[in-house]
């Protein structure tokens, strides 16, 4: 009684969670995020004078955001225009192309509102779990009697599980990063370490991996917030806490106590 044992059905639970996670944050981000943005004064872009379609300076926009003078003078030749003519254009589409501040902050306190919570469950459920202070007692028995979980360890991994999920497809019509490859990759491995630790009679070791990656994620994305709104003393507050909790548990704790436990 309250505990539950891995199942291959549980991928269809992290599924439909991730669908349920979609929609409270397309609830969240048009009910709650967007009155907030527009309250600490954001707004979206109003375009009025819009480049209009231009296949061959398209084409040079996709391959730069920033073209040099000679790819410009190149691109009016082909476009059989003015040079200044195609630098109009192109300002005209970048600020077309480029998400709104409001778009971003919207984005990020949905990341803060979720790293928030999932921290906070997470501290509240493995605070007086023994292995997470000692971190031996994860391979005690395994993986012959790490099969029980608790409920509360389950729902932990299957919110953060579906979480991640929800991402590898939200990141498509999210705002458009260099790192877009990187991250993807970022949350298949994740998703593959989450189910394979699930799966495999890991999940000590693994809710404590998740657990003090959450601890930074809370303080960078609230940076982000203070940078959307231009609070600069703030911003470098949080950034300065995200890096000393970056140090902490993920270059000298992760390493230093998780990893090593594992090398009995």
């Amino acid at each position: 009684e309250g505990h539950v044992y891995p199942k291959c059905s549980d991928i269809k639970t992290v599924a439909l969670l991730a669908a349920a996670l979609l929609i409270v944050r397309f609830l969240f981000e048009m009910l709650i995020a967007e009155p907030i943005g527009k309250w600490c004064g954001l707004i979206h872009y109003t375009i009025k004078n819009p480049a209009g379609p231009n296949k061959k300076l398209e084409a040079l926009i996709a391959k730069t955001k920033k073209p040099t003078k000679e790819q410009i003078k190149e691109a009016a030749k082909l476009a059989d225009m003015e040079i200044r003519e195609v630098e109009v254009w192109i300002r005209r589409k970048l600020r077309e192309i480029t998400p709104s501040q409001l778009t971003k902050f919207k984005e990020t306190l949905w990341r803060f509102m979720f790293y928030t919570s999932i921290f906070t469950y997470g501290f509240h459920t493995m605070w007086n779990q023994d292995y997470l202070w000692n971190t031996m007692l994860c391979w005690v028995g395994f993986p012959s009697l790490t099969w029980a979980v608790k409920d509360s360890l389950y729902y932990y991994y299957m919110i953060s599980g579906a979480f991640y999920l929800s991402l590898l497809f939200s990141q498509f019509t999210d705002t458009k990063r260099k790192d877009f490859w990187e991250m993807f990759l970022h949350h298949i491995a994740t998703l593959a370490l989450i189910g394979g630790s699930w799966m495999g009679g890991g999940y000590r070791m693994g809710s404590i991996i998740l657990f003090i990656h959450d601890v930074a994620d809370v303080f960078l994305e609230a940076g982000k917030l203070a940078v959307y709104q231009k609070k600069t003393a703030l911003a470098n507050t949080f950034f300065g806490l995200f890096t000393l909790s970056f140090f902490t548990t993920r270059i000298v704790y992760y390493p230093c106590v998780v990893i090593t436990s594992s090398l009995f």
